[in-house]
């Protein structure tokens, strides 16, 4: 229950948004500084605002009263904490949080995918593709992960289609062929025109999750269309 709680917290709260830019130096031989987002408006209403920081004061609080607690509720109110502070839109603060969260549970991946998220927000892409990996290193067979890992470097990084077809090759080995992968593979290589590729992988879908199959026939069925 505890880590289908965080990986909810972490896509209602944190917000996957974010630039980066650099500071302009008197001197030209200086090495530009990065400088990131570190906080947001979070368009909170006045009681919206008051719930959140009611609940940050609450968790503090027990982060503060807390004696013997075990390491697992240690690490549960210190997420909570990063969670509160990305809701009212203290992103560097909500990152420090996880940081922290991160050193007390190193093995555990809800704590990397968070500051994935933050950094995203932040503008700090080089610091979120060392968290996704990071997160990936602990739970590799996690497919939700691979897609973040994907969807970062298409949408940061630019990744030409030798690079994402490498990571989906790998993602597809480490998730036993997800189908949660198989179908974004399909989708990857529509885009790329291999159309009787992509028809493959939607077959291997509906073997995979014969449920969907009406969905992934329909898919076949379009593509099959594209090609005559």
């Amino acid at each position: 229950m505890f880590i289908k709680f965080i990986l909810a917290a972490i896509v209602v709260v944190v917000a996957i948004a974010g630039i980066a830019y650099y500071n302009k130096t008197e001197n030209n031989n200086e090495k530009p500084q990065l400088e990131f987002i570190t906080e947001k408006d979070a368009k909170l209403t006045a009681d919206e605002r008051k719930i959140a920081e009611d609940r940050l004061a609450d968790i503090r609080k027990k982060l503060e009263e807390i004696k013997d607690a075990t390491d697992q509720e240690k690490y549960s109110l210190t997420m909570q904490l990063g969670f509160q502070k990305n809701v009212l839109g203290k992103i560097a603060e909500a990152r420090d949080a996880f940081l922290a969260a991160e050193k007390m549970q190193p093995e555990n991946y809800t704590a990397p995918l968070a500051l994935f998220h933050a950094y995203l927000a932040m503008g700090d892409n080089d610091s979120a593709l060392a968290s996704i990996k990071k997160a990936i290193d602990l739970r590799s067979e996690n497919a939700e992960l691979w897609r973040q890992y994907i969807m970062l470097e298409k949408e940061r990084f630019s990744a030409t289609n030798e690079k994402l077809q490498e990571i989906y090759s790998e993602a597809l080995a480490k998730t036993n062929s997800s189908v949660d992968i198989i179908t974004v593979y399909a989708q990857f290589l529509e885009e790329k025109g291999d159309l009787n590729k992509a028809i493959e992988q939607w077959q291997k879908a509906i073997a995979a999750y014969p449920r969907e199959e009406a969905l992934y026939q329909g898919e076949i069925t379009r593509l099959e269309g594209l090609i005559k």
